[in-house]
């Protein structure tokens, strides 16, 4: 297991890209999965004219998407074997109330080897 930051992420992600991804968005507090989706992993709108580089957007074939936050990014661990990154967003630090930690699970292609991912 890996603790890799929001760059580290972004680059395990952009490997990703083109790839066949299931997409699950969870609140931590709770067992509770709000979003589950399937399809190939493709840039957001904002990745590519022009793009905020706190915020990446990310979609998942045509039943949705996710967005990282380098504000809110918590760290995240990978499984390189199964191919499975696990991001904890915690909440907006701006915001007040009920707001919690969610963590995003891509599980996307296993990798032949750690070093693949320039990690």
């Amino acid at each position: 297991m890996l603790e890799l930051d929001f760059d580290q992420v972004l680059g395990v992600l952009h490997g990703w890209l083109g790839e066949m991804v299931r997409v699950g968005v969870s609140v931590t507090a709770q067992p509770l999965q709000v979003v589950h989706v399937r399809g190939h992993l493709a840039a957001g709108s904002d990745m590519h004219d022009p793009y905020d580089e706190a915020e990446w957007e990310f979609t998942v074939g045509d039943d949705g998407g996710f967005a990282i936050h380098r504000d809110y990014f918590a760290g995240a661990n990978l499984f390189p074997d199964s191919g499975h990154l696990i991001a904890l967003m915690r909440e907006d630090p701006e915001e007040t109330g009920s707001a919690m930690p969610i963590e995003v699970h891509v599980g996307g292609p296993a990798a032949k080897c750690p070093q693949e991912l320039g990690l």
